[in-house]
């Protein structure tokens, strides 16, 4: 029973994160290995490859179009403080940090030319509220120097 290699090991990881399993890493290592060992460098040459050709196969999800031209907002609203991180209590009774995007979002309800939530804009309408917004976000930097 041979060792997972080098190579097997980097395409583990790429399409562990590719897939947006990181997190999961060890619980799939432990269904791989019917719980023999949660460490990913423990798997033999087979269990890596049978999986890394399962993962291949699977069709990657599909990216909603829109989420381009709404991440493209979001990091322009973040950049000007429309976006804001603040300190939440979690259900586990932890703080954590969370995004605060009610600026935005009013922001885009009062303004935006079809004045809907953001979420509700079309790929065709988003372009348009993309030029809308990176007007404003080009003049809050000119104002900021």
């Amino acid at each position: 029973m041979s060792n997972i290699t080098r190579n097997q090991l980097a395409a583990f990881y790429a399409l562990l994160t590719e897939h947006g399993l990181r997190d999961d890493k060890e619980d799939i290592v432990r269904n791989i290995t019917n719980n023999r060992t949660c460490s990913a460098s423990q798997l033999t040459f087979k269990e890596a490859q049978d999986w890394i050709k399962a993962m291949n196969e699977q069709k990657k999800p599909k990216e909603d179009p829109r989420q381009r031209m709404v991440k493209h907002i979001i990091a322009m609203a973040t950049e000007i403080g429309f976006v804001k991180w603040v300190q939440k209590v979690g259900a586990d009774g932890k703080l954590k940090m969370v995004r605060d995007y009610t600026d935005l979002h009013a922001w885009i309800l009062k303004y935006g030319y079809l004045h809907k939530k953001l979420n509700d804009y079309t790929y065709e309408e988003l372009p348009t509220l993309v030029t809308a917004f990176k007007n404003v976000y080009l003049s809050k930097l000119n104002a900021q120097k």
